[in-house]
């Protein structure tokens, strides 16, 4: 583990430390523009290394302009829906496009905020705000569909509703696109 502070300028100290340990993937769990500057400097050592993003960045299109060439082969996670929209999310996206215009894209987290938001907010219309009575309330919520996923349920042991993997999917920046990753 090699620390990367927030909005470090040139990562390339942190890379070639990396480097020593020669690994095969660098796994990075950091904002978009810090990512997009470890992927230049990573590029620009000619080491060959899979980038591997703990969050969406692959599919954030400033990570892959900020990267340009150099986000090629870097994989990370997406919500399956994204790669196969379905009509709720056209519809959401449309909405937020509209509110959001300068963003480009929807971020999954706004498709899983949006979900949360609207089962939360049909558990205070069918109970109040109480906290016992909301937590209650939010256990026995099965298969509500979303936007994000057909079956976003809570229970004793299932505390969040965004915790199927199959609703989510390992998608590859080439070329400047998101596709899914074969295999």
């Amino acid at each position: 583990s090699i620390e990367l502070p927030q909005n470090t300028p040139d990562p390339t100290p942190q890379v070639s430390r990396a480097f020593s340990h020669d690994p095969d993937v660098f796994l990075m769990l950091t904002s978009q523009d810090d990512a997009a500057r470890v992927a230049l400097a990573v590029h620009e050592s000619g080491e060959d290394v899979q980038i591997v993003c703990m969050d969406t960045c692959a599919s954030i299109p400033s990570y892959r302009e900020l990267a340009g060439e150099a986000a090629n082969g870097t994989v990370s996670w997406s919500l399956a829906v994204s790669i196969n929209p379905t009509p709720a999310l056209e519809g959401f996206r449309t909405k937020y496009q509209a509110l959001r215009p300068d963003d480009g894209f929807t971020p999954d987290w706004a498709v899983q905020s949006y979900d949360m938001a609207k089962i939360l907010f049909e558990v205070f219309d069918e109970v109040g705000t109480d906290p016992a009575d909301v937590k209650e309330a939010l256990g026995k919520v099965r298969g509500h569909k979303g936007v994000s996923s057909a079956d976003l349920s809570f229970g004793p042991d299932r505390h969040n509703a965004l915790s199927n993997l199959e609703d989510y999917a390992l998608v590859v920046s080439e070329n400047g696109e998101v596709v899914p990753l074969a295999g």
